[in-house]
């Protein structure tokens, strides 16, 4: 599991649970312990994929419908993770390609 996956839980969480306000990437911080540095790049790609939106410095969940589905989908990968393992990058190093594409 990456360290972003948690950070994005908890910025989404976070902002999900106070949908009615938006806030700053310090406040976020300061109310999910997600290391500064991070605050500001996740918010950027959960905005890249319209999770969040924000409007100057201040950011706020987007359809919080959404967001509950994202954050459903995050918890089974997890799940299937911690039960599995993680992807291993050297399998199927030894499949021929090939027949695939017959």
């Amino acid at each position: 599991m990456t360290p972003a996956i948690p950070a994005k839980k908890d910025i989404l969480s976070f902002l999900t649970a106070h949908s009615e306000q938006a806030y700053t990437p310090k406040e976020i911080h300061e109310a999910t312990d997600v290391a500064r540095g991070s605050v500001d790049v996740v918010l950027s790609r959960l905005e890249d994929r319209d999770l969040v939106r924000h409007r100057g410095e201040y950011w706020a969940i987007n359809d919080a419908g959404d967001i509950e589905k994202t954050l459903s989908a995050m918890a089974t990968a997890r799940a299937a993770t911690d039960r599995l393992g993680s992807e291993d990058p050297d399998w199927g190093s030894g499949i021929d390609d090939s027949a695939a594409q017959e």
